[in-house]
């Protein structure tokens, strides 16, 4: 793993056995937007002291650097392990822009690390019925 690769493997899913050492923090590989909103999984496989954290960054394609994080408040913690799930859409903070990517952190624990996998993302669009909502208006089983 060097600088601000977290040795990923580019754009293979699962993240399969990622090793982050104690303070240290990643970027993982630039993903195209597949869709309005993302549900993503980390699985946290073992881990010495320290915790994970996954935040989700978004940039247009046109942009340069390393993008914006999408929310401030929304991220998967994983202090156990075990599999964590979080959803990024167009509500969430700044929203996904063309591009998404993640961001590792192991937090600062004394000879501490992670070992975890990222699941393959799950990209679905926001729904909008166009529905009335009145009882039996013709939709979908109605009378």
């Amino acid at each position: 793993m060097s600088g601000n690769d977290c040795g990923c493997g580019g754009e293979v899913y699962p993240f399969e056995a990622v090793l982050l050492p104690s303070g240290a923090s990643v970027f993982g590989p630039w993903l195209e937007r597949e869709a309005d909103n993302l549900r993503a999984t980390a699985d946290l496989i073992a881990k010495d002291g320290s915790n994970l954290t996954v935040r989700l960054y978004s940039k247009d394609q046109e942009d340069s650097g390393d993008g914006s994080e999408v929310s401030a408040t929304r991220k998967i913690t994983a202090s156990t392990t075990g599999r964590k799930v979080q959803e990024w859409n167009p509500g969430a903070g700044a929203g996904l822009k063309e591009l998404v990517r993640y961001k590792f952190q192991c937090s600062t624990v004394e000879g501490g690390w992670v070992l975890f996998r990222m699941l393959g993302p799950i990209w679905f669009d926001t729904l909008v019925s166009g529905l009335s909502g009145s009882a039996g208006g013709g939709g979908l089983g109605g009378g």
